[in-house]
């Protein structure tokens, strides 16, 4: 079965930082991480709609800083990367059947980056 792998260096704003901020920031900072994720999706050829039922996994690559106090926020990445998928087409929309599960795991690692993996589900 097919599969597609995007790489985003960075990582999106952070759920604590995004809900302090201006409704207008929020909206400027969901824009950005949608043409990252479009962007880094252009070089991969993928087929719009890829599956008619996908499985997204997102890995939160994030550095370890100050000591070891870095933590992973990864409450806003879920549905801010489901929502870039949908946009550009990557999955028809981000309700069931389209989007079968979703997997978020967080890792330690030494840059920031998030890997977005895109898969058909069982009988796609």
């Amino acid at each position: 079965m097919n599969s597609y792998t995007i790489t985003i260096p960075g990582i999106c704003t952070s759920m604590n930082v995004s809900l302090r901020s201006h409704w207008s920031r929020r909206s400027q900072a969901n824009r950005d991480w949608y043409d990252a994720v479009a962007i880094a999706a252009l070089g991969q050829k993928i087929p719009r709609p890829a599956f008619k039922s996908a499985i997204v996994e997102i890995e939160l690559h994030y550095q370890v800083r100050q000591r070891g106090k870095r933590k992973a926020d990864a409450s806003n990445i879920s549905k801010v990367t489901e929502d870039a998928l949908v946009r550009c087409g990557i999955i028809a929309d981000d309700s069931w059947p389209h989007l079968a599960e979703t997997r978020l795991r967080a890792l330690p690692w030494p840059k920031d980056e998030v890997v977005i993996i895109v898969r058909g589900a069982s009988g796609t």
